[in-house]
């Protein structure tokens, strides 16, 4: 079975020259070559005797335990500098297994060999003679594998550095968030002057110290501390970023970041006991009254209805009993104070543990219950939501001119609640708004306001209003004596050719339109006259004479045509009587929402 045997140091061998990296297990893995792997491989004996050749990242004299983890077993060969070991002679025993696998692994860290410090490391790790030796093997094979020419060896610096906070989230200024910080020599050259910094921590602990010296692999650890502040509460967070610094043998010096962020964790920091808010009625949340019915918050079945009759007030002095009405006692005195407390969902539980009508079940909930009215501090004011205020706009009003809403948001713990602003026009979808901006285009708003306590607590306002800046247009229509054939009278239509209103005299029902791009209030109609010549300015601009036929209509009703706008018709009750051929003035007005005026006062003639 030699022949098996041969065939494995081959394929070790082989692996090793295409590139593959060893295992603590024996075992070859296959991985693509590092870009840093070197086109030279030169054996020991070469790097023995040719000194200057060797690349900046390492010396001579350097001593080994400084490039690799020696086990305390082994530790005088740590001792030795890398010039020393590249002539160890090996032996029998565990100790010379480990000089044969030193020598060729220096000779192969010089040749640009990437991985090759973590796979002795892991190699000398396992105590196993036949282990050791079978790397060894390898990276003899390796170094003898291509031409010996130092001088095309790449050096590929590189630092890399890693950020962690222990903690994931604070509630309050005070917490201390504990961080760990690592940079590390992903190069092929040692690194000098290695740093981490970071302004938000301050004095960092380091392992080793710095500035320190890392080999290619090796590690710099440093921990260090911040402790919250109001101002972090009031961002949301706790941002920070790190930085590593290191300089190569040749070349610029390298520089890398690592940024951590810590967020506000948004919880409900107040639980009372029933006995607490029995007796501060005065902390109540305003959306529970004391007098408040009990069967006005929870759906009480019909054999627990004398409980339901009782208020809130009064079921938190419920004192319970063997029974399932004095077990239900027992979970309204609870879900009061949890109610009272803010906790979601407990009326839907409640009510569902009362619809069982079985005590083990009822009581279950009430001791949750109990132990959630008992798990913190109990602070009442935490449970209050935000308060919402909105200057600039009235709900419900219609403006003829910008608008420009002002937002604010207090809240009595919190001092800068989270405010999200959306603005919907004319039924678009929402987008977001900015408090003060100014709102100056015409049609219908819906302005939604939420806010978001450090607590958890919610408030909303919502603001419907419109902008109508074009004034109400009466419609020019065709003249028409009786469009629906109701003799004898004639029908008056609003028209832009008012000598062709009046044609004779006559009884008149008096018919019309008026459109506006958004709104209409109320439609008037009034005729004067007769006059025996064509009135002046004095009737034409003020209304004056004497009033045939008047009537307004308020709160017409509206239709909105295909382009959006809307339209209301004034067909007006009773009619009007022309007697005379002589001069009549008529005028129709209408008003929109916000006020803006437009009329049609022509005056006619019948001769």
């Amino acid at each position: 079975m030699k022949w098996i045997a041969g065939l494995a140091r081959l394929a070790v061998v082989l692996a090793v020259v295409l590139g593959s990296s060893w295992t603590p297990g024996g075992q070859v893995s296959a991985s693509p070559p590092s870009p840093s792997v070197s086109a030279s491989t030169c054996t020991p004996g070469y790097w023995k005797n040719h000194t200057e050749s060797w690349p900046a990242s390492y010396a001579p004299s350097q001593v080994i335990n400084t490039v690799y983890n020696i086990p305390t077993g082994l530790a005088s060969l740590g001792a030795k500098t890398l010039l020393q070991g590249l002539s160890f002679q090996g032996g029998s025993s565990l100790s010379g297994a480990a000089e044969i696998l030193l020598r060729a692994s220096i000779a192969a860290l010089l040749n640009g060999k990437s991985g090759v410090v973590s796979d002795t490391n892991a190699a000398l790790s396992t105590n196993n003679r036949n282990r050791i030796l079978a790397l060894a093997t390898a990276l003899d094979n390796y170094n003898n594998s291509g031409t010996c020419n130092p001088s095309s060896v790449v050096q590929t610096p590189k630092l890399t550095l890693t950020k962690s906070v222990t903690e994931t989230s604070f509630n309050a200024a005070g917490v201390t968030l504990h961080y760990t910080l690592i940079a590390t020599n992903g190069g092929n050259v040692t690194l000098t002057g290695v740093t981490i910094t970071d302004a938000k921590l301050g004095a960092l602990t380091c392992t080793p110290a710095q500035p320190a010296t890392l080999a290619p692999g090796a590690t710099l650890k440093c921990t260090g501390a911040y402790v919250t502040t109001q101002a972090d509460v009031n961002a949301r967070k706790v941002d920070n970023t790190a930085n590593a610094t290191g300089v190569p043998p040749s070349g610029p010096a390298l520089s890398v970041t690592a940024s951590a962020s810590v967020p506000v964790v948004q919880t409900n920091v107040s639980t009372c006991t029933p006995g607490y808010w029995k007796n501060h009625t005065e902390s109540w949340p305003a959306s529970y009254a004391p007098s408040q019915l009990i069967s006005a918050v929870y759906t009480i079945p019909t054999g627990l209805a004398s409980l339901g009759a009782k208020t809130l007030l009064q079921g938190l002095s419920f004192q319970g009993g063997s029974t399932v009405s004095g077990a239900a006692e027992i979970l309204l005195r609870a879900s009061i104070a949890a109610l009272l407390n803010g906790k979601s969902g407990v009326v839907s539980d409640t009510n569902a543990a009362l619809s069982t009508n079985d005590r083990s079940t009822i009581l279950t909930l009430a001791t949750a219950l109990d132990n959630y009215n008992n798990s913190g501090p109990c602070n009442p004011a935490s449970v209050v939501p935000p308060t919402i205020t909105v200057t600039g706009v009235v709900s419900g009003r219609c403006y003829s001119d910008t608008v420009t809403p002002v937002i604010g948001v207090s809240d009595n713990l919190d001092p800068s609640p989270t405010v999200t602003i959306t603005l919907t026009h004319n039924g678009n979808p929402p987008a977001s708004y900015t408090s003060g901006s100014p709102i100056s285009a015409e049609g219908s708003y819906t302005l939604f306001v939420l806010a978001t306590d450090l607590s958890g607590n919610t408030a909303t306002q919502t603001m419907v209003f419109t902008i109508d800046l074009t004034p109400p247009v009466v419609t020019d229509l065709t003249f028409n004596l009786n469009p629906y054939g109701f003799p004898p009278e004639h029908w008056l239509w609003v028209s832009l050719t008012p000598t062709s209103a009046f044609t004779s005299t006559g009884v008149y029902h008096v018919w019309g339109y008026v459109t506006d791009t958004l709104s209409i209030k109320s439609i008037a109609f009034t005729i004067y006259g007769p006059f025996d010549s064509e009135p002046g300015p004095e009737v034409t601009n003020n209304g004056l004479g004497s009033v045939l036929y008047t009537q307004t209509i308020t709160a017409p009703t509206v239709t909105v045509l295909l382009n959006g706008d809307v339209r209301a018709e004034y067909d007006l009750t009773g009619t009007v009587e022309l007697t005379r051929k002589k001069f009549y003035y008529y005028r129709v007005t209408a008003f929109d929402c916000p006020g803006n005026l437009g009329f049609f006062c022509p005056v006619v003639e019948i001769p």
